[in-house]
């Protein structure tokens, strides 16, 4: 599937944003360990810019887990800057 979707890739005119968090400590989850994640993702595919056709940033947010990206302050800054 991840193949596939990256071979669709992103038209060169559209501007990404990837983020990815850093603490793998979801709590009731068995969090991946088996390198820097954020308990579901690897940092590496979650920062892996494969087929984006105009990557504008990334940022890792290391004080954050997967669910977090969506509502930690860190994470909120950093999407606020990215629309700013």
């Amino acid at each position: 599937m991840i193949s596939t979707i990256q071979s669709a890739g992103t038209p060169a005119s559209v501007s990404v944003y990837l983020l990815a968090g850093g603490s793998p400590t979801i709590v009731g989850v068995f969090n991946e360990n088996r390198g820097p994640s954020d308990g579901i993702v690897f940092v590496a595919s979650a920062l892996n810019s494969t087929g984006i056709g105009h990557l504008a940033a990334t940022a890792l947010v290391g004080s954050v887990n997967h669910l977090q990206l969506g509502w930690a302050s860190a994470s909120m800054s950093q999407v606020t800057s990215w629309l700013a």
